[in-house]
């Protein structure tokens, strides 16, 4: 399926009959971006003249285009990592608690 930038780049028309089209496209995010490094690219569905629905965000950075992660992904990683984290700690504590860790007494020892 072709987006509607490619439509009217192929019809050679202005970029500003975008917003007469329906159906994919890609819009640079100029608020996001920051010149010349960085630019915000969002794939998104024109419904209407006022009407788009975001489906994908991509970053070009330093020339290099890099789809951008679902914040649900980012959030699922770090809190798996956090409770890895913890649950490591609490079994450090029980071993510790139940005197099985000879860290402790060589710690103690060395003092």
């Amino acid at each position: 399926q072709s987006s509607n930038n490619e439509i009217i780049r192929t019809q050679g028309v202005s970029t500003a009959h975008l917003q007469q089209l329906t159906g994919l496209e890609y819009n640079v995010d100029i608020s996001s971006s920051k010149e010349p490094h960085l630019y915000v690219i969002r794939k998104q569905l024109r419904r209407s003249k006022t009407n788009t629905e975001t489906i994908d965000v991509f970053y070009c950075l330093d020339g290099i285009i890099y789809q951008c992660p679902v914040l649900l992904d980012v959030l699922n990683s770090r809190i798996a990592k956090a409770a890895h984290h913890l649950r490591n700690s609490f079994e450090d504590v029980a071993t510790i608690a139940r005197g099985e860790d000879n860290k402790l007494e060589l710690t103690d020892a060395a003092t």
